[in-house]
């Protein structure tokens, strides 16, 4: 019997040390728009595919864009408000507001022209995002990426309708700090067709934001400057962690791993 108790122990305390180790692991992952739901939506006697339910893996995308007025009078707005998101194929995903008329000739990608377009990506854990995937791109080709509160408790749905660019009324600005506020990771110029851009930071949020440049962002290294930007959003990476590592489960793995070592030394002894 004491010896089927030497066998046992030390497999449980193994057992609780591999589940700490697996709490603290991260894993990197790939999330292609490709696999994102889509309906075929019939606009002014044309078909289109547009995005209408999660991408797989946890993800799911939505358009915004802060255009504003009708398709015969568009303009820019300073606020953002939802809009739809069209699945253009090997090009990638683009934002298509109320005021831009989907049936025109033109690039519908996410850009600037009339308004600034966004994806919102929505993740049901906590993602540190690594890598974004151009399609199309087209004109100067700059965007940011921003990641919501990721220094507080991030609960229920990232807010986004209403919040504006320009920073003027602080309750309402896209970037003010405090518990619905966003965080620039960084913007990127000139990214071209087909370009895959690393993004560099520690923060792991449930929300990000891939947006056509807007001047409230930030300035130099090129941004700004050109023609309007334009481009198609193919594909995101990352990695992925469900516990925040602490100090309290470091302690217990220790804790195990001793427990293990005392067992064995006891079952010599016998």
């Amino acid at each position: 019997m004491s010896s089927i108790r030497s066998v046992i122990r030390p497999l449980r305390l193994l057992a609780v040390s591999g589940l700490l180790c697996t709490a603290l692991s991260a894993f990197s992952a790939t999330w292609d728009f490709a696999n994102c739901a889509t309906t075929a939506t019939t606009i002014s006697g044309k078909s289109y595919d547009v995005v209408s339910g999660g991408c797989g893996g946890g993800l799911t995308i939505s358009g915004w864009t802060t255009g504003t007025g009708s398709q015969a009078s568009p303009s820019a707005g300073t606020a953002f408000v939802s809009a739809q998101i069209f699945d253009w194929g090997t090009n990638g995903m683009g934002v298509v507001g109320n005021n831009e008329k989907p049936a025109d000739t033109g690039p519908h990608a996410v850009d600037n022209q009339f308004g600034t377009d966004a994806i919102l990506l929505t993740f049901t854990t906590a993602v540190n995002l690594t890598n974004v995937q151009i399609g199309w791109a087209g004109g100067d080709s700059d965007f940011s990426v921003l990641a919501f509160n990721p220094l507080a408790t991030q609960t229920g749905n990232a807010v986004i309708n209403g919040k504006t660019l320009t920073g003027t009324a602080a309750t309402s600005s896209l970037l003010t700090n405090g518990t619905n506020a966003w965080s620039l990771v960084g913007s990127y110029a000139d990214v071209g067709a087909n370009a895959s851009v690393n993004v560099t930071t520690a923060v792991y949020s449930s929300y990000w934001l891939i947006s056509a440049y807007n001047t409230t962002y930030g300035s130099g290294n090129g941004l700004g400057t050109g023609s309007l930007d334009y481009f198609k959003v193919l594909s995101v990476a990352g990695n992925t962690r469900t516990n925040v590592p602490e100090p309290g489960s470091l302690a217990l793995m220790g804790a195990a791993l001793l427990g293990i070592v005392a067992t064995r030394r006891k079952a010599k002894r016998n």
